[in-house]
């Protein structure tokens, strides 16, 4: 990544052949990669879980992604080290499907996913899960848990912080910097979007529900395939058991759904937990 060495990772179905794969799935979240990230071997306690992913037939790649890439180059960044990712993982084992790849994240992941999905046209299918979309209306919003409590005033400060110099690395006010806020929006480049999307949300989570529902909205309006699902009740991640089942099956469904003819088997709990492969990569500098 930018010229330095670094390693993605392959959650590989265990004895499954190369034909019977469901699909490649590379699942993304900034800063990612190797055994500390969100989806390394090592952290798999949070989101959506790849080895749950691998076990229902699906070859999962978590490829390693900018952390801190300035706000105004972010979203061409996360397409080019994906496509860089994904280019590596075909070469090391070109059984992999290349013409049924798509694109799932959680939480900043699935505002990583989308950001893709407003560029490429590689991706055949995409799910955004618990993502924030419109960085104006992150910036304002509040979360439903403090919601009771406008008083607070430590709840405007999270989003703001957040939005300015947390994950949002925006920099500034949207006052101050529109341009920035507006051009970070996968919200306002529905239009650019060019394969099908899943979208997840919840009522208690902290990233507020109307994130996915003006970006459900938005793909609407413009003709584009897409489903919402949103669990009530529920938080950034499912507790309910049932409903972590029926996530998982969604996205399942989606990509059997949505990617290009494959197997027609359907997923059963896997006796074996896939172990992932790490592979490393040196990326040409931009």
């Amino acid at each position: 990544m930018n010229g330095a060495e670094v390693t993605d990772w392959l959650y590989l179905p265990p004895g499954r052949a190369a034909g019977d794969l469901r699909g490649l799935i590379v699942q993304v979240y900034p800063g990612q990669g190797g055994p500390d990230g969100w989806y390394g071997p090592d952290a798999q306690a949070y989101g959506i879980r790849p080895n749950v992913l691998a076990g229902a037939g699906f070859a999962v790649l978590s490829p390693t992604s900018p952390r801190d890439a300035p706000a105004a180059t972010r979203g061409d960044e996360f397409a080019r080290v994906v496509d860089l990712a994904v280019d590596a993982a075909l070469a090391a084992h070109p059984e992999l499907p290349a013409d049924r790849i798509g694109v799932l994240g959680h939480s900043f992941g699935g505002y990583m996913a989308l950001e893709i999905a407003v560029r490429s046209t590689r991706y055949k299918s995409y799910v955004a899960s618990s993502g924030l979309y419109d960085m104006i209306g992150m910036w304002g919003e509040t979360s439903p848990s403090a919601r009771p409590n406008p008083e607070e005033r430590m709840i405007y400060r999270m989003t703001q912080a957040f939005m300015e110099s947390g994950q949002g690395l925006i920099g500034g006010t949207p006052w101050e910097a529109p341009d920035l806020y507006l051009a970070n929006s996968p919200f306002m480049r529905a239009g650019d979007v060019s394969a099908p999307v899943l979208l997840l949300t919840a009522d208690m989570d902290f990233i507020p529900m109307s994130q996915t529902e003006m970006m459900f909205s938005a793909l609407y309006r413009e003709g584009k395939t897409a489903r919402m699902v949103t669990y009530w009740g529920e938080h950034h991640a499912p507790f309910s058991p049932a409903n972590i089942r029926d996530r998982y099956q969604e996205i399942f469904d989606w990509f059997d759904e949505t990617l290009p003819a494959g197997p027609t088997f359907r997923a059963t709990a896997p006796a074996v937990v896939p172990k992932p492969e790490p592979r490393t990569r040196t990326p040409p500098p931009p």
